[in-house]
Order: C-alpha cells, then structure tokens, then sequence
C-alpha cells in the first residue's frame, strides 16, 4: 500500500454516503505531495466505524490521523 495507489477521490465519494459521515472532502495540503481526505464524523461517534474503515481500504487509502475538534471526530485518511 503506497500513497501514489490511494485513490483519495473515489475514498471520498464512498465514505460521503455513509450515514456516520457529516462531511467528507479532498483537500489539497501545500505542505504534501498528495491530496488528504477529510473525514468528519457525527457528533455522537467516538471511533472511526468498521464500515468507513473497509471503504477507505477498498480504495487504498489509510488512515493517517484521527482527533476531536469540538463535538466532532476528525479522521484525515491518504
């Protein structure tokens, strides 16, 4: 599994759907090579679920980082 594999746009459009998921978005970081997903889960959800999980490694894509940002959980996957 390799950063250059990822396939960060359909990552993006698979997890958006998912009911868990309040926002989900490509960003481009000035700081990186490549593009980051952005995942913002429901307030109530204190962990990345399974089902968001399988659909990031179905487009092989990890998780990079996972934190709170007020009442939301914030995962950033490449």
């Amino acid at each position: 599994m390799s950063v250059q594999t990822a396939n960060v746009g359909a990552a993006t459009e698979a997890v958006r759907s998912h009911p868990i998921v309040r926002d989900a978005r490509t960003i481009n970081r000035t700081d990186a090579t490549h593009c980051v997903l952005e995942i913002v889960l429901l307030p109530s959800v204190d962990r990345v679920p399974p089902e968001v999980l399988r659909a990031l490694g179905e487009n092989d894509c990890g998780i990079a980082s996972v934190q709170r940002q007020g009442d939301h959980l914030v995962a950033e996957a490449i």
